[in-house]
């Protein structure tokens, strides 16, 4: 049972005058068994409350006494006893009790929460009258720091509920007060939605960015035409390769085959970027070949061809069938490669004479636009140029240095060094670059082919288009 006690020691005390003979009863039961009889005019402490029922302490025994037979008053305390004195302090948490014709206003309560009880007497444990919804709005009977009494107009009665489950309005709360809170609401939804467009906006531009991506470095198909393993040979470490895997690091699929049935099955079913053409695969390969493309000149496909074991590639026949043809004798490098890779990486058409025109017209200076600061270091690759590349991006951005095609120096931005650099200007999208010939670092941070560079970034491009 939850009491309301009152401590003692103030001045300011509340007491209970028997108003007709009161019974003092050990329990809040009319029914329960009584001590004593207080006659009327009597004045008892005040020492609790639960309900309709007060605690107090008659001829020395602490008891109840139902409120109908007595008045409450306040008075002074007596010198020297505190046993009926309670604080100011504690009387603030006592709920008031409303007028006799019920004009008192103490405000309303609204439900916060769904399912709160309205309780029938002042206790945890006491039945409840009903169940309240939330936003339930009861008039105000009482309140206390920790107890709201509310009328319950459905069953004519008043009930008891905490005052943290209410929300407390000194007016009934009018249909602009519910607009209100309906319009608050209804801008928290907007907002909420305005954040998941604005996040789906960012993903789908990320997706559409990487779908671009994967369209510029898109995955390439090599077919090689071989009866024996061939190797390649890395100029820089020195170090050799099968020609399989060394087109495979730089993101090509690869189909080998050693026979010509399967060879054209393959170019017909699905014809490749690229043919790799062992010279001793079967006698008169290059006319076969010729005669195989003819038949597929409708096709929009741009084959490029590399001819290699050739005995003397200078005096290689011509083709009028296949444009993209290249001739390599028994010793077959990456930089040979690189010649032939680039431009099929680069652009999706092909013309070997544009190619270079445009390259040797960009490489001293021009605008950063697709990808053609790769034709500009492969330009600087081959011709084996020494000097200074500057890349700007509303400002300086980035410097590398070559000697002979190396790339020996390399800086970009605040952060990036080393290959690092040279990857962060090949990222760039937009901007300007310059080159100056005969340019030279005071210090040297890299000693790297260009083509081991170049590849490197393109295999790395390629496997991010995949992720």
């Amino acid at each position: 049972m939850m009491i309301i006690t009152f401590g003692t020691g103030s001045v300011f005390a509340r007491q209970l005058v028997v108003i007709e003979p009161a019974r003092i009863h050990t329990s809040q039961s009319a029914s329960s068994p009584f001590n004593d009889i207080a006659q009327i005019d009597e004045t008892l402490p005040l020492l609790g409350k639960v309900g309709e029922w007060y605690k107090t302490k008659y001829n020395g025994n602490e008891g109840w006494v139902i409120s109908s037979q007595v008045r409450l008053v306040s008075g002074a305390a007596e010198s020297g006893s505190r046993d009926n004195l309670f604080t100011q302090q504690d009387v603030s948490m006592l709920p008031p009790v409303p007028a006799a014709d019920g004009t008192t206003n103490l405000g309303y309560g609204r439900i916060r929460e769904s399912n709160t009880k309205i309780l029938q007497e002042l206790d945890p444990g006491s039945p409840f009258l009903v169940i309240a919804r939330r936003g339930a709005i009861f008039p105000l009977a009482g309140k206390g720091d920790t107890w709201c009494l509310v009328k319950v107009e459905s069953k004519d009665t008043t009930g008891w509920v905490r005052c943290d489950n209410l929300e407390i309005f000194d007016e009934l709360p009018t249909k602009s007060k519910l607009l209100e809170d309906a319009r608050i609401v209804l801008f928290i939804i907007i907002g909420a939605g305005a954040l998941v467009l604005i996040i789906a906006f960012f993903i789908t531009y990320r997706h559409i960015k990487a779908e671009r991506q994967r369209k510029i470095f898109v995955r390439k198909n090599a077919l090689i035409l071989a009866k024996e393993a061939k190797t390649v040979q890395f100029m820089l470490t020195n170090t050799t390769t099968p020609i399989e895997r060394c087109f495979s690091e730089i993101g090509f699929n690869v189909n080998i085959t050693k026979d010509s049935v399967t060879a054209r099955q393959s170019i017909e079913h699905s014809q490749p970027d690229i043919v790799l053409v062992d010279w001793n695969f079967e006698p008169a390969i290059f006319a076969k070949i010729e005669n195989l493309f003819a038949r597929l000149s409708s096709s929009s496909t741009i084959t490029y061809f590399l001819f290699y074991n050739v005995p003397d590639p200078s005096k290689a026949p011509e083709s009028k069938v296949l444009k993209n043809v290249s001739f390599f004798g028994p010793t077959l490098s990456d930089r040979d490669i690189f010649k032939v890779v680039t431009p099929l990486i680069v652009n999706n058409e092909y013309d070997s004479k544009n190619v270079q025109a445009s390259v040797q017209r960009c490489a001293l200076q021009g605008e950063i636009n697709g990808g053609n600061l790769l034709e500009v270091l492969q330009f600087i690759e081959i011709g084996r140029r020494t000097g200074c590349l500057m890349v700007e991006t509303k400002g300086p951005f980035g410097l590398v240095y070559f000697d002979n095609g190396k790339i020996v120096y390399a800086a970009a931005g605040t952060r990036w060094q080393g290959a690092d650099a040279v990857y962060a200007i090949l990222n760039q999208p937009t901007g300007k670059f310059r080159f100056v010939l005969n340019k030279h670092p005071k210090n040297a941070n890299l000693n790297l082919s260009t083509l081991s560079v170049l590849m490197e970034w393109t295999k790395e491009k390629d496997e991010a288009s995949k992720r």
